[in-house]
């Protein structure tokens, strides 16, 4: 919350010791330590170098290296002791040389152990990016050229991690979404023609279900929103109950019909008799989920008032749309096609349901629930809350920023 003390603090604060939006590189020799090879310190001056002036939004007092002048030795001569930066301004040229600049890492307090590992097979990198001048797509294609650059000769592996990388892997995950998208509405499709088997049932409830969303995204746009890509998936939710409702209204218009044989009687016994009921269902969804909006987070905040105008928006979409759509389409058929297969899966769901709750199966099914029940309150005292690796609960254990991490 803005007005959180751990915000605040950050704000005020910030400017002097910098941004939590921090940059971390690990670069790691294959073969032995970086002290081994000249070009390994090389790499790491230049990955530097490319951090403070070719990637855009970087905040130049949160980039340090060994290479960086700004990480200091202690050294004594014969008029005193001298803090000077560990290696500039000049870069090991040889054998002796980095003999030397190992001799500085292991004698300075702070560097082994965190921007060298213990080992020296590693060095870190690290750099911190103003929220404000933070452009995602530019700081992950400079990043990747930086990468396969240095990586090129095969000597060492680049791993990148912290929190920009994992927004840039979300970006690009972004674009693959509108596959998944695109396959969960083909999904619905098949599911609507598989239930009504006319293009009508298909057309007019995926209609109300866009119109749905493309109203709910205008109200985020228009309240000046900005929306996380990991809740995205809510969005599909809501539309998928507008499809649901949908439907409902849909095949109780089509049962009037089948009774009365005419369409605006038909529409006129099924929608008044939907108002009421639709109305509650809908205005309870709506107020439910804007319950969120107590929470002082301001993504949930975000998230409520927009998923709940979304939600109250199918009353509109849909009890209101569809007798107009349907008053200007043909009729059902007069017979309902048959769906053998499907009726007998549906009856033998509900014989198998009554017959659990009547006779002695009735005791068998509480015994059963209070198992269930001292089985799910045992383990879920034991649920772990939260992640101290923000990728582990985001992005699959292989993935190479959890790998990186």
């Amino acid at each position: 919350p803005p007005r959180h003390p751990y915000i605040a603090l950050y704000n005020k604060y910030r400017a002097m010791f910098g941004t939590a939006n921090t940059l971390v590189i690990v670069l790691e020799a294959k073969h032995g330590t970086i002290f081994d090879d000249p070009e390994i310190i090389a790499k790491v001056n230049r990955i530097t170098l490319d951090l403070l002036h070719e990637v855009p939004g970087v905040n130049g007092e949160q980039v340090i290296s060994i290479t960086h002048p700004k990480l200091k030795t202690t050294l004594t001569s014969g008029t005193g002791i001298k803090i000077v930066p560990l290696m500039y301004p000049r870069l090991p040229q040889n054998a002796e040389d980095l003999r030397f600049l190992r001799q500085k890492v292991c004698a300075t307090e702070g560097v082994r152990g965190f921007f060298v590992s213990p080992d020296d097979k590693a060095t870190l990198i690290s750099a911190g990016f103003w929220e404000e001048y933070f452009d995602l797509n530019t700081m992950w294609r400079k990043l990747q050229e930086i990468v396969t650059r240095e990586q090129a000769d095969g000597t060492v592996a680049i791993y990148v991690a912290g929190p920009p990388v994992l927004y840039a892997y979300f970006n690009e995950a972004i674009a693959k979404m509108g596959y998944v998208f695109l396959a969960t509405g083909l999904a619905m499709v098949g599911l609507l023609w598989f239930y009504f088997r006319s293009v009508q049932g298909v057309v007019i409830p995926v209609f109300s279900g866009l119109m749905s969303a493309i109203w709910g995204l205008g109200f985020a746009a228009l309240c000046g929103f900005t929306l996380d890509p990991l809740v995205l998936v809510v969005f599909v939710l809501i539309t998928a109950r507008a499809l649901s409702h949908s439907v409902q209204s849909m095949e109780r218009y089509h049962e009037e019909y089948l009774l009365c044989h005419d369409r605006e009687t038909a529409i006129l016994r099924s929608y008044v008799g939907l108002f009421s009921p639709a109305m509650v269902s809908i205005v309870a969804d709506g107020l439910a989920i804007l319950t969120i909006a107590i929470a002082s987070i301001p993504l949930m905040q975000k998230l409520a008032f927009v998923a709940s105008f979304w939600i109250v928006s199918i009353f509109l979409s849909v009890v209101t749309l569809h007798p107009i759509i349907l008053s200007t389409v043909q009729p059902p058929r007069e017979r309902p096609p048959r769906r053998r297969g499907s009726d007998r899966l549906y009856d033998g769901i509900t014989r198998g349901l009554i017959g659990l709750a009547t006779g002695r199966t009735r005791r068998a099914v509480l015994v059963v629930f209070a198992a269930m029940m001292v089985f799910g309150v045992y383990f879920a005292r034991q649920l772990k809350i939260g992640d101290t690796n923000i990728g582990e609960a985001l992005i699959y254990h292989g993935h190479p920023y959890n790998q990186a991490m």
